[in-house]
């Protein structure tokens, strides 16, 4: 099933969890997610079975000054 991540297109196997999506995208803590615009608090990452056309948002903090 074809998946976006930071508007990019990603390939994963059918009923791939947000958690195994984020592995295999190599999102590095810490981050914020994100699937169809609504935000997933961490604890319910495992919960979240991806389906075909979602869309996923991985937003890291900037520091700045």
């Amino acid at each position: 099933m074809k998946i976006s991540i930071n508007g990019e297109p990603h390939q994963f196997e059918p009923d791939t969890g947000l958690l195994e999506a984020l592995s295999q995208y190599g999102a590095s803590e810490p981050f914020v997610v994100a699937v169809n615009t609504e935000f997933v608090p961490k604890p319910g990452y495992p919960e979240v079975v991806l389906n075909d056309g979602d869309q996923i948002d991985v937003v890291q903090p900037i520091q700045g000054g």
